[in-house]
């Protein structure tokens, strides 16, 4: 994963970072280095890629320091706690993913599974590679959202109810709702659905999507959701529902289909055109 990383002799971080944050000499450190058990040697390096404002130089000083770290640093349980963050300013995607030494970066940590990864990369795969498809691959998203990330499970849900593909898939999308806002869809299910947690990722997704998608003068068309008219869905409290909750920045809703379906019609309506 980190074959791409430099050296230390070309990695430079200021002297007026912390003793920290500063590379590893290799010298004082190989010995000690090369007799760690492996399963150490894996852990100190995960949690020193995902713990460091500076991961990626960290990680490549900590590669530099002997064989068996080398070893250790290219290992997909590193990876995957790599924190890319800090490569991916919202604001600068151009900037950043254009750049081969990161575009690579990101591509490989996206192969082993880093969920930040993932979503940069599923997010450019329904924006741009198949940005005019209306069942794009979500592979990247799912592995995201299985993760934990919650701005590529709301991404992931809206993609998944947008085609009115079938029953499975709405009530997959709804489910991931329902685990951003902390819902129960049991027998303490709410009367009112509140989309709170939604409204928030939504607007977080779209500052990325401004980002990802190349400023072009011919760009494909974003495919809008599939019309639902002859749906059995009825809403129970129209015109209330939707209806703002007073100075809460939320809405409430009558039923999760409502909900998804709003959510749906924002995020879309308001995606990068």
């Amino acid at each position: 994963v980190f074959s791409s990383v430099p050296r230390i002799q070309s990695i430079s971080i200021p002297s007026s970072q912390p003793p920290s944050a500063r590379p590893l000499h290799p010298s004082s450190s190989s010995h000690l280095m090369e007799n760690l058990p492996t399963e150490i040697a894996v852990e100190i390096a995960a949690r020193l890629a995902e713990s460091s404002d500076f991961a990626v130089a960290e990680v490549g000083s900590l590669r530099a320091t002997c064989k068996k770290m080398r070893q250790v640093c290219r290992m997909p349980e590193v990876g995957r706690r790599l924190a890319v963050h800090p490569l991916l300013p919202i604001g600068s995607w151009d900037l950043y993913y254009d750049n081969g030494f990161r575009q690579n970066l990101i591509i490989n940590l996206s192969k082993v599974g880093n969920p930040v990864a993932c979503f940069f990369a599923g997010m450019r795969v329904v924006l741009v590679e198949a940005r005019g498809d209306l069942r794009p691959s979500l592979d990247m998203l799912e592995c995201a959202a299985k993760a934990g990330h919650q701005v590529a499970m709301y991404v992931l849900a809206v993609y998944k109810y947008r085609p009115n593909s079938g029953a499975e898939e709405d009530a997959s999308a709804m489910e991931l709702f329902r685990k951003i806002e902390g819902d129960d869809a049991g027998a303490g299910a709410p009367a009112t659905w509140a989309n709170t947690a939604c409204a928030r990722l939504r607007q977080q997704a779209l500052l990325v999507s401004a980002n990802v998608v190349p400023l072009t003068p011919r760009r494909v068309p974003v495919q809008k959701p599939v019309s639902r008219v002859h749906s059995d869905h009825r809403c129970a409290s129209r015109p209330m529902c939707g209806s703002d909750a007073a100075w809460e920045g939320r809405q409430l809703f009558c039923s999760e289909e409502c909900r998804i379906r709003s959510e749906s019609a924002a995020y879309f309506n308001s995606v990068w055109p």
